[in-house]
């Protein structure tokens, strides 16, 4: 198993999802439902795409003005992003408002703490007594795990030894990346960088809060999850039964993101790529969620957008693609807000 693999595995069980090391989800992601016998005919872009459009939020008086650019993960991993509307804006922009996210702030010593919570939690990501997948799998379904193990993994039988959550999530993870997609937030790494090169404000709308690891609270829920009978074999089938209809779904949005075809890429039900394992997850380690921590990074981010606005500045702000067009979603809550909202061309 690859070392940053084992790594992700292992971080999910000593909290690194609860530290925040990515942008947060949309509340909007779903698996879409299983397809048999799905023909992956779909070839993911590559080359210079033009990107989506980007919305305009105004002030009613006309003067300040926010653009908005929907950001969306997976993307195609080859694309070159051609970012000259972008680079347009930035150039006579006051600043610019990065997506929003959660970050705890935790010390040194508590990093310690964590690391020395390593060994057990890479051990209950293990089956226990050293059993293997084909002992905890009904014989037709470990030969259809080995079909896609060899497809994704070739020659590599580690992850037999993995419980079927954890190994459901390393190939849902793996297949993204083999078909040319990345999870990687391409479009905020782009503008970083492009505001950099312009020494431009960045309003950095990342929820902090203070987090004490308590070892003990830790390694009992590591335990529990490494002694119990987790039932995690019904997700591990979902994961099979859907990956290609996923992988169609991720790359069809992912397509119409870069090409910039918005008439296909807003009506589609869109999702983050979240394996069908992560509620079972969840509710394994409950003991460390920290809920309403999401929605209170999203109302940081739309105070630094209405304040762009409200003080008569040209900005230009990053959002995820969900969390922007859904029903009662931000361009909603802008609106209701008393300012006017451009949707692209």
């Amino acid at each position: 198993m690859p070392s940053n693999a084992r790594l992700r595995v292992v971080a999910h069980l000593i909290g690194a999802a609860l530290i925040g090391l990515a942008p947060i989800a949309s509340a909007s992601a779903q698996t879409p439902a299983a397809q048999p016998d799905v023909v992956l005919d779909e070839l993911v872009v590559t080359g210079v795409q033009p990107g989506p459009g980007l919305w305009r939020a105004m002030a009613k008086d006309g003067e300040g003005e926010v653009w908005i650019l929907a950001s969306l993960v997976p993307l195609p991993r080859a694309m070159q992003w051609q970012t000259a509307q972008v680079e347009s804006i930035l150039d006579t922009a006051a600043e610019v408002i990065a997506p929003p996210g959660v970050q705890a702030d935790i010390s040194a010593g508590d990093m310690l703490k964590m690391a020395s919570l390593a060994r057990a939690a890479n051990a209950a990501t293990k089956l226990p007594k050293r059993r293997r997948l084909d002992d905890v799998l009904p014989p037709e379904q470990y030969a259809r795990w080995r079909q896609l193990r060899e497809r994704h993994f070739p020659g590599d039988a580690r992850l037999d030894r993995h419980r079927p959550l954890f190994a459901s999530e390393e190939l849902f993870y793996e297949a993204i990346r083999d078909v040319g997609l990345t999870r990687a937030d391409i479009a905020w790494t782009r503008v970083a960088e492009l505001a950099g090169q312009r020494s431009l404000r960045v309003v950095d709308t990342t929820l902090r809060y203070p987090l004490a690891i308590d070892r003990k609270a830790y390694r009992a829920g590591i335990r529990a999850v490494a002694e119990s009978q987790v039932d995690d074999v019904g997700c591990f089938i979902t994961t099979m039964d859907t990956l290609d209809a996923s992988l169609v779904h991720f790359t069809r949005a992912a397509n119409a993101w870069a090409t910039g075809d918005m008439p296909l890429l807003l009506p589609m039900e869109l999702a983050t790529p979240t394996p069908p394992c992560k509620p079972v997850h969840d509710r394994a380690m409950s003991f460390q969620q920290r809920p309403g921590l999401r929605l209170q990074s999203l109302a940081l981010w739309r105070s630094a957008v209405e304040n762009a606005l409200a003080e008569k500045r040209i900005a230009l702000a990053l959002l995820p693609l969900p969390d922007l067009v859904a029903p009662g979603g931000v361009l909603d809550q802008l609106r209701a807000a008393g300012f006017e909202v451009e949707s692209p061309e």
